[in-house]
């Protein structure tokens, strides 16, 4: 009898379930026409573009554990709108009653002294200026600060997770590169065979090895190549910007993390937006465990807007308002029609419009502090 035909299907039988077993493991399946690393990872930065032009609202549920003289709890409602290199962020941040003013909140709140109550702080990046001024709630801010306008400072702002970030990919501890340009920059990219779920979504996973960490994102085809999650992890000398991660913090760090999970998306003139999610941050030394997470929920996201009718990135301040000019620390100013002048009324800069250098007359002649 000849059992070679009998053979050859007992080995077609192994071989078939052995493929049907390695596409149905747990997180994911096979891919027969997978794209690239590369292909992936220039879709996921084509999908990481809408934040240029934007104008959306964010509501950020705020907590810290295991900091000492941090704020425990707190909700910041954030108007966010940026047009290319202008960024406007006007964020109200309430403070639950039950908590105590601690050491650490004058910092955390930007130098001010706040006491269980609602505060509003705005800040607008224009082309030329940094203009910034805090106030309570239906109270006017009693001062406005204008800085020369720096790339490091909108860069450090755009990556902040009290104003959104992490939605755009960005977070802090990578000398400002967003997750897309971490990936893009490092000199091994690793496509995973097989795609695994996150929140129900198939999802295309990317690693690398960075000076900056370890980073991980799961890129999700079916919304547009956002991504579902994006995780980085320092140790041992990893780079915290420009510094080891153990000298950042002068003593021993075994891990720093930071995990973002996106929620929700939501598509907007055909292409999907993250509209929710939960960045948790991570500390973990000898003894210590930092957490801090922020939740966030997105409302109101126009993509490419027509920002004048939004009268977007204007500066209006009461008049008499103090305004500190850092250029001019010798000239006393205030806000007066929509203009910076100094105590005679002239005209110092007109921020609307474009900077106005004063007259060396004006500095001699002005009061000084």
């Amino acid at each position: 009898m000849n059992n070679k035909p009998f053979i050859i299907l007992i080995i077609s039988a192994v071989v078939f379930y052995a493929v049907m077993a390695s596409s149905c493991v747990a997180g994911g399946q096979l891919e027969p026409n997978m794209p690239s690393e590369k292909e992936i990872l220039e879709k996921f930065t084509r999908a990481s573009s809408w934040a240029e032009s934007v104008s959306m609202e964010i509501n950020i549920n705020c907590s810290q554990k295991g900091a000492q003289e941090k704020l425990e709890h707190y909700n910041r409602y954030s108007l966010f709108r940026r047009d290319g290199k202008k960024v406007e962020s006007i964020n109200k941040v309430i403070i639950p009653k039950y908590q105590k003013l601690k050491k650490g909140l004058k910092d955390a709140l930007r130098g001010s002294t706040i006491f269980l109550t609602d505060y509003i702080s705005c800040t607008i990046i224009t082309e030329e200026w940094i203009i910034g001024f805090d106030s309570l709630e239906g109270k006017n801010p009693k001062q406005a600060r204008f800085y020369k306008e720096l790339d490091d400072f909108r860069d450090a702002a755009l990556q902040s997770p009290t104003i959104g970030g992490p939605l755009w990919n960005r977070f802090f501890g990578s000398n400002y590169k967003s997750i897309p340009e971490l990936l893009s920059e490092a000199q091994k990219l690793v496509l995973a065979e097989k795609m695994e779920k996150v929140n129900n979504l198939d999802c295309y996973v990317l690693e690398a090895d960075t000076k900056y960490g370890k980073v991980t994102a799961y890129i999700v085809p079916e919304r547009g190549y956002n991504a579902a999650r994006w995780i980085v992890k320092k140790k041992d000398n990893d780079l915290y910007d420009d510094i080891s991660i153990q000298k950042k913090w002068r003593k021993p760090v075994n891990e720093w993390s930071v995990v973002f999970d996106c929620k929700d998306f939501e598509k907007i003139n055909n292409r999907y937006i993250p509209a929710g999610g939960i960045l948790v941050h991570s500390l973990i030394s000898p003894g210590e465990e930092i957490v801090m997470s922020y939740e966030y929920k997105v409302a109101k996201i126009q993509l490419n807007p027509d920002f004048e009718q939004l009268e977007a990135f204007k500066i209006d301040l009461p008049n008499g308002t103090s305004v500190d000019v850092e250029q001019y620390p010798e000239i006393r100013c205030v806000w007066q029609n929509g203009k910076v002048v100094d105590k005679d009324g002239k005209v110092i800069m007109d921020p609307n419009v474009e900077k106005k250098k004063p007259s060396k007359s004006s500095i001699d002649k002005s009061e000084k502090k």
